[in-house]
């Protein structure tokens, strides 16, 4: 069996490093998980808010699928690393939240008003609650709660995810999200309420567009102007023009990636449209109608391409002033 002899002999800021390291990696969440639980010395940082803010928690992203209720655990790793400032931990920790208050939304709802929490769970038919689960949400609210009665920590973890999550996240937990407001209702907040309610119907409808036309609008666009200039410059060569005229084609090649913006593809294609253009006068000068058909499709496709470059950018243009009004409405119903 590996032993840790050696590393237990580190000063405590050298285990500390090492534990930043391990929780900081795409799998260190559950690399963290299982250090602590085999290694005594190592648990002792499990409370230390340096390591707890380093945890990533991106390999399990793709592994959750909606399963947040997984995490509902006051003293677990999500909870800790939370509380401790981690961001994605937060994000993660609020949806864990909106889905327990969804399930004890639901269960009210489906129940008489004017009965007691418990005698509400008793009426509901079986098909509509887990008695286990609902106590089980109820507790993990409850922890968050001071006293019980404030749920001010809640209703901060909610307001962090709408600032820290994508537009996606936003969407996939939009029932969730309502159902949480609908469970810690502030009366008198009609109206700033109604500008929330509309402006995520807003947010979720308009989301939809460009995920219709490719699940990665920015890998997309990137990919098919890459593939514009690389025809444009194969059609220069052919024309026999000077390759200091062309070579620009593939000097502004761009990254392809999630991150890449829009506007930064929309100038470089303001770069290299005015050279298809002059290849295109060239190919006609020589009648070489073989390039001249090529050279109609490259500004065809160039002009597409610009026009869903501006659709786009006005698009996310929306988005942007339509989380920050997300934002400010849900804080405007919070507020005192």
């Amino acid at each position: 069996m590996a032993s840790l002899h050696g590393i237990e002999q580190l000063p405590e800021d050298g285990l500390r490093e090492i534990m930043i390291r391990v929780a900081s990696q795409p799998q260190g969440a559950s690399d963290l998980a299982r250090t602590f639980a085999v290694s005594t010395m190592f648990r002792n940082f499990f409370e230390d808010s340096d390591v707890l803010r380093s945890v990533s928690f991106e390999d399990l992203f793709p592994r959750l699928d909606g399963k947040y209720e997984l995490f509902s655990e006051v003293g677990g790793l999500v909870a800790r690393c939370a509380r401790a400032g981690n961001l994605n931990a937060r994000v993660i920790l609020a949806k864990a939240v909106m889905v327990s208050a969804s399930k004890l939304c639901k269960a009210r709802t489906a129940a008489h008003s004017d009965m007691s929490l418990e005698d509400r769970y008793s009426t509901l038919p079986a098909e509509h609650y887990n008695i286990d689960d609902l106590d089980k949400a109820s507790r993990f609210l409850d922890h968050f709660s001071a006293q019980n009665t404030d749920p001010k920590e809640l209703i901060d973890l909610v307001r962090d995810f709408l600032s820290l999550a994508t537009v996606r996240d936003v969407v996939e937990m939009r029932h969730h999200l309502i159902d949480f407001i609908a469970l810690y209702h502030v009366p008198g907040k009609k109206q700033q309420l109604e500008i929330f309610l509309v402006t995520l119907d807003r947010l979720c409808e308009k989301n939809a567009f460009p995920l219709e036309l490719t699940s990665d609008p920015r890998t997309f666009l990137a990919e098919k102007f890459n593939e514009l200039c690389k025809t444009g410059y194969n059609m220069m060569k052919n024309v026999g023009l000077d390759e200091e005229q062309f070579r620009p084609l593939l000097e502004n090649l761009v990254q392809i990636s999630e991150d890449v913006e829009f506007e930064t593809v929309l100038m470089r294609l303001d770069v290299v449209e005015p050279i298809f253009k002059q290849g295109g006068l060239v190919a006609a000068a020589q009648g070489n109608n073989e390039v001249l058909l090529v050279n109609r499709g490259v500004l065809c496709i160039a002009a597409m391409l610009r026009g869903y470059l501006m659709l786009v950018i006005d698009h996310d243009v929306f988005i942007q002033k339509a989380r920050e009004l997300l934002s400010s409405s849900y804080s405007a119903v919070y507020s005192l």
